[in-house]
């Protein structure tokens, strides 16, 4: 079976350590295409093809695995079996709309993550993130530290760490901001403990921080994430805290006073870890669900028009929002949606994104008031 995979970005590297894993592990052959660079690195496979070699590839190909939706599919391909892999945002605004169109097409809609199958009522399939044991990187901490890697400080919940941490005794916090993705795993490495986000339940830096041998601190912010993530890990993976210094203090100081606790936690989650985002595990799971793809598939749907003007994106338009939060500098935001890179800031305070990643900036809020950090002129 030939494989090939199409991103806009490739965000977290996923489709390209998939295609890799799946050369290394298995009889077929996948190659993994991405429109762009990511802006924290992520290693690639082929960037921005020309038309010629993206006709080649997709002739090429036996099953198709899209992320999210891609905007440069050029007219007259053949339709292919298909599986399309949502990530955030846009499925959890418009899952109706993704399942109706999908299923019409024959299309296998697939999550990346466990809480988005709480906006599902049609069972979607988790596909997990894949990441290698890295345990043997790891190295020791001479004290107790507190890794965080913000992607967004606001989406993350960053001031309520940093407020948490400061002056505790014995503690001390690393933030890793800025950094590519081999930069931010080699600083991964002398870490004790990870500190993921308030928001979703927990993202690629969790996986990381368990690859490497280390517990992870996270939550999410709607008691139906939680009970998702429970249908694979009950009691959860990761150490819960809620999105207040108090509690914040609490669970670090419980992994740092108690080292049976901090074993437990680290054991859960390694075991979690080789269950569902070991990278044979996730091939093995993705193999099941190309076979799936192939059962489905209909041949009714042209791949461009599926993915452009009216088909699973929207058509492109821009739209304009003014940055209403508190930042006087400015910060990066990629799209959710599309990968675009947007720079807001109180001294940048108004700009164009695309209409596809509108919504998802709309929703952003300041984690410490909860407040809108866009709205639209």
């Amino acid at each position: 079976m030939n494989i090939l995979f199409l991103a806009m970005a490739d965000s977290g590297g996923n489709g390209f350590f998939l295609s890799q894993a799946i050369n290394k592990y298995t009889g077929h052959q996948a190659r993994a295409v991405r429109k762009m660079p990511h802006r924290f690195g992520y290693p690639g496979d082929i960037t921005a093809p020309s038309e010629d070699e993206l006709r080649r590839l997709w002739n090429w190909s036996d099953v198709v695995h899209i992320r999210d939706a891609v905007d440069y599919l050029p007219s007259g391909l053949k339709p292919k079996p298909t599986t399309i892999t949502y990530t955030g945002f846009h499925y959890r605004e418009n899952h109706g709309a993704c399942h109706e169109q999908c299923g019409a097409a024959g299309w296998l809609v697939t999550v990346s993550t466990a809480d988005l199958q709480s906006y599902d009522e049609a069972q979607t399939i988790w596909l997990p993130n894949p990441r290698p044991d890295m345990a043997h990187l790891k190295q020791s901490d001479s004290g107790f530290t507190v890794l965080h890697a913000p992607s967004i400080r606001e989406v993350k919940g960053t001031e309520t760490v940093i407020n948490a941490l400061q002056d505790f005794d014995g503690v001390g916090l690393k933030l890793i901001e800025g950094a590519t993705f081999q930069e931010c795993l080699e600083q991964k490495r002398d870490g004790s403990v990870l500190f993921d986000q308030f928001a979703y339940g927990y993202g690629n830096n969790t996986i990381e921080a368990w690859a490497l041998g280390m517990p992870a601190i996270s939550n999410a912010s709607k008691p139906r994430y939680i009970e998702a993530l429970k249908q694979y890990a009950d009691p959860l993976a990761f150490v819960q805290a809620d999105e207040d210094v108090d509690s914040v203090r609490e669970v670090v100081k419980q992994l740092k006073e108690n080292p049976a606790y901090y074993d437990e936690m680290a054991d859960r989650g390694r075991s979690h870890f080789f269950k569902y985002h070991h990278t044979p595990a996730v091939v093995a799971r993705l193999l099941e669900i190309y076979e799936q793809a192939l059962d489905t598939f209909n041949g009714t749907a042209a791949p461009d028009e599926m993915l452009r003007g009216d088909g699973l994106a929207a058509k492109i338009e821009m739209v304009e929002l003014r940055y209403i939060g508190r930042n006087w500098g400015t910060t990066v935001w990629i799209g959710d949606a599309t990968g675009k890179r947007y720079e807001f800031g109180l001294s940048r305070p108004v700009g164009e994104v695309d209409s596809r990643d509108g919504a998802w900036l709309l929703a952003q809020k300041d984690r410490h008031k909860k407040q809108p950090l866009f709205e639209k002129i």
